[in-house]
């Protein structure tokens, strides 16, 4: 019956239904949202955030390598309305013809067409500017090296498509390397699925930039000087092993590297190994000291050449010097000397301190691509008794450059042989510093033995290399020429002219090695001495290295 103060609206019961089904159908897809797994989101486009690479800095926060940012420059073909006019527009400011980009274009259907690999950001508002329609820009990130080939083999390079070669930035790539993030649909409407990018850590390095820059403009001086084929000069603190420069040539550009030669890519201070020659007696001396069997003050016959194993030794100078002490096997580097001290040594022990020295193993330093070098072992098949005559004075065996100079680091720091290290601390999240410390590897002679041997190598230089000589600096050091094996034996005219020292003497701050491949215009002494003597006054000065009173003037020469 219809009652006229109660109305009947049908309306209202429609609008309570649709409004129930909606109620229910919001609440299903919330407990869908709330359930499903984060990376369900079919159907939503996904766009990666990508984590800034961090930087490399020098010790005294320099920059070394950072991230600079270009364009790449892309064009939507089937979107473009005149190609004419649009190649016509664009190829100026890419540099190149319209030709070339209407080539690129030809496809009309093709909705991704590159034009420029890389643009700066001038040259991109410029191009923005055109505002045409199926020009598209993108932002990019692209590696610099301030430095160049200067420290190019200590940072290496990161590749365009975001690989990375060599260095540093190969070594440390875990700790550089951000995690990239993620953002789900149209402007970021998948909040649940939201993943921020985390930037990669900055490292710092133990290298001096002044330091690395003066050594490379030494060495490549030298080299030119000498018409040598390529040199290595290595700076280390001998006390924590710290890598404080480190210069190989010929080098290559890491921010050209696509037009580099290849070769070069590699560190000749840890990836190249060669016969180091004499700088090796010290440390044959170092264990014939430390085993007792002969001292400081110890004296043999030099016959001038000694035969052991079917194979004659002779001195470099095929000349007997009869009774003579250390000192003077030393400094006149001595190749009898050297086998007379190896012999009464033992193979066992000789072989046994080489492995302390860390001949034959790498020294784990952070750089990737290290040798470990070849010593002919006593328990190798391949082992005879000429090896220990041989190896006594350093050929017949290989080592790096970097194996020679943490090995004569440790005579330098009283008999402690210290883990070579080039990443001095890593910049955490908050900003603090978290530094990496020092690793003593092992002890390999006694305090004793390590200061019999540095007061007889500073006579070494105060009386024969006056070349190395520092005034005003106590100099211990050794020389060391060795011939280049092939595979027909050795040549004479090929060799390797090096010199390895430290100073001061008593308190040694740096110790530095200088190698150079196939010299011609000098010999002897004269090669890499006066290398070493000049990058030691360049040390002195960028590290504030105070002099300890000593003249630095030797009474001879050679």
């Amino acid at each position: 019956m219809f009652t006229p103060d109660r109305p009947d609206y049908p309306r209202l019961w429609l609008v309570m239904a649709a409004a129930a089904t909606l109620v229910v159908m919001l609440g299903a897809r919330l407990a869908f949202l709330a359930t499903r797994p984060p990376g369900a989101h079919a159907g939503q486009p996904t766009f990666t955030l990508h984590g800034a690479r961090g930087s490399i800095w020098d010790r005294d926060g320099w920059l070394l390598a950072a991230n600079r940012y270009a364009y790449a420059v892309h064009a939507a073909p089937n979107v473009i309305q005149d190609p004419a006019s649009f190649a016509g527009e664009v190829a100026p400011l890419l540099g190149t013809s319209a030709a070339t980009v209407l080539a690129a274009i030809a496809d009309e259907n093709s909705a991704w067409a590159p034009l420029s690999h890389e643009v700066s950001p001038t040259i991109a508002g410029q191009l923005r500017r055109l505002a045409l329609p199926g020009l598209a820009l993108e932002r990019i990130a692209r590696r610099a090296y301030p430095l160049g080939s200067t420290a190019a083999h200590l940072t290496g390079f990161v590749l365009d498509d975001g690989r990375v070669a060599y260095g540093i930035e190969a070594g440390a790539d875990h700790l550089l390397r951000g995690n990239d993030g993620r953002m789900v649909g149209n402007y970021g409407s998948n909040p649940r699925s939201y993943m921020p990018p985390r930037n990669g850590m900055d490292i710092v390095l133990s290298v001096d930039r002044d330091l690395q820059v003066g050594t490379a403009d030494i060495l490549e001086r030298a080299v030119e000087y000498q018409r040598a084929t390529g040199g290595t000069v290595i700076v280390l603190e001998p006390s924590t092993g710290a890598l404080l420069a480190s210069v190989s040539v010929p080098a290559y550009d890491p921010n050209d590297y696509a037009n580099s030669h290849a070769e070069r890519f590699r560190d000749a201070a840890i990836a190249e190994v060669y016969e180091p020659g004499s700088v090796v007696k010290p440390l044959t001396l170092a264990a014939a000291f430390q085993a007792g069997v002969v001292n400081e003050r110890s004296t043999y016959v030099d016959t001038g050449s000694i035969e052991v194993a079917g194979i004659t030794v002779t001195n470099w100078d095929h000349t007997p010097h009869g009774a003579t002490d250390m000192t003077r096997l030393l400094q006149y580097s001595l190749n009898v000397g050297a086998v007379h001290v190896a012999t009464a040594l033992g193979a066992e022990r000789f072989y046994a301190a080489l492995a302390d020295f860390g001949f034959g193993a790498p020294t784990g330093i952070e750089l990737p691509g290290e040798e470990a070098g070849l010593v002919h072992w006593p328990d190798a098949p391949d082992w005879y008794p000429g090896h220990l005559a041989t190896n006594s004075f350093g050929q017949g065996l290989a080592a790096t450059p970097l194996q020679v100079a943490t090995a004569i680091a440790a005579i330098a720091n009283d008999g402690v042989l210290m883990a070579p290290h080039v990443v001095s601390s890593v910049v955490l999240e908050s900003g603090e510093l978290r530094p990496v410390a020092p690793r003593a590897v092992r002890r390999v002679v006694s305090t004793r033995t390590a200061h019999a041997v540095r007061d007889l190598m500073t006579e070494v230089v105060a009386g024969r290399v006056t070349q190395a000589a520092v005034p005003g600096y106590s100099v211990a050091g050794k020389t060391g020429t060795s011939e280049i094996p092939h595979g027909d034996g050795y040549h004479p005219e090929d060799t390797i002219a090096s010199f390895v020292g430290f100073l001061p003497a008593n308190a040694p701050r740096i110790v530095v090695l200088v190698k150079i491949d196939r010299p011609r215009t000098s010999r002897g002494n004269d090669v890499a001495a006066p290398i070493f003597a000049e990058v030691a006054r360049l040390a002195i000065q960028t590290l504030g290295i105070p002099p300890d009173g000593s003249h630095g003037i030797g009474s001879g020469n050679s």
